[in-house]
């Protein structure tokens, strides 16, 4: 932005260069103003050159996979262009959006076959990929937020393969785990999918124990390494027929790296809370439509909307992370049970 001396007024220049191969870039009302009540500037700043920066961002979006008709859909956090992604004779469940948004991964659930392995396949439905070898059950996965690493369930093991998959076998070998599988202690892990910390160096886990009767919360250290279960009372899976106990989430904030979006079963009814991964300053989120059916939590990536499952619908609102409070709930679905939200 500069001062026109000629026209006796402000003047700038906007060039915008995006890769032609990246998705449309969506920003958020760009506005640029300039207020001289006094006119100072235009006396004093003849010659002078003034530096605006300005931010473009991909618009938020989550994708999701609808139960039971396992598909693959995209659309906006406030439920606008909602697209089907095309998995041929595929059957998706538990997605995971990959840092740079233009790749998702799911799991391929073939309960017939009794197969499960991950997939991957862009966001515009190209290049889709199977990123698992084995035959045994591979699920419930989830990207690092750095996008080097993916994380996911099989035999009852948390496993940590790189974001492009595993090496395949040698032909005629018997599939191997990847490098690194991890036991929980005294339990194995439930179908929940895995999240990151924003570091990607912690895990949170949903684990069942006490012979598969209870479930509760673990995280996992990778740089200690260790596995930690956090202080909240391990809930009873028979309490309710679909034994849905424990969900939790990451903060997507640096500034509350250690905290935990948890939806959880009372044992009368679900509720959400903000908790520290030890399991410490329980602090209850009004749950504000009313809904008794809860599951797959989600944050947007500036940590200031909420995303959830109530029933068979999917809830938007806006969230204050510092008071743990959600408002102005928006319906996105209703009657579609999507489910399984993934945000980028």
């Amino acid at each position: 932005m500069r001062w026109d001396e000629g026209k006796q007024r402000w003047t700038s220049t906007w060039t915008f260069r995006a890769n032609p191969h990246d998705p449309p870039l969506t920003h958020y009302d760009l506005e640029c103003r300039v207020t001289d009540p006094r006119n100072t500037l235009a006396t004093a700043a003849a010659g002078v050159t003034l530096t605006q920066t300005v931010e473009l961002r991909l618009k938020p979006f989550f994708a999701a996979a609808p139960w039971p008709l396992h598909s693959l859909i995209v659309c906006n956090t406030d439920g606008s262009d909602m697209l089907q992604v095309p998995t041929p004779s595929l059957l998706p469940s538990f997605v995971s959006v990959h840092p740079d948004g233009k790749t998702i991964a799911f799991t391929d659930t073939q309960y017939a076959a009794n197969e499960f392995h991950i997939w991957s396949i862009n966001k515009d439905g190209s290049g889709l990929r199977r990123l698992t070898s084995a035959t045994t059950m591979a699920a419930a996965g989830g990207y690092s937020p750095d996008g080097t690493t993916y994380a996911f369930t099989r035999g009852g093991r948390v496993c940590l393969m790189p974001a492009c998959g595993e090496v395949d076998p040698t032909p005629g070998a018997a599939a191997q785990l990847p490098p690194q599988s991890l036991a929980i202690p005294g339990g194995t892990t439930s179908w929940r999918r895995i999240g990151f910390n924003a570091t990607s160096r912690k895990l949170i886990v949903t684990g069942r124990i006490n012979a598969g009767a209870d479930e509760a919360l673990f995280t996992y250290d990778r740089d200690l390494p260790g596995w930690h279960q956090l202080s909240l009372p391990p809930i009873s899976r028979a309490l309710t027929p679909n034994a849905i106990m424990y969900q939790a989430c990451y903060s997507r904030d640096p500034a509350t790296l250690n905290q935990l979006f948890c939806i959880y079963y009372t044992g009368s009814t679900w509720a959400m809370c903000l908790v520290n991964d030890d399991g410490s300053n329980l602090r209850p989120i009004v749950e504000p439509t009313g809904a008794g059916f809860l599951y797959s939590p989600a944050l947007t990536r500036d940590n200031r909307g909420i995303l959830y499952q109530a029933g068979s619908q999917v809830v938007h609102g806006d969230f204050n992370f510092a008071t743990a409070t959600a408002s102005n709930p928006q319906v996105i679905s209703d009657g579609h049970n999507i489910h399984e939200i993934a945000t980028w």
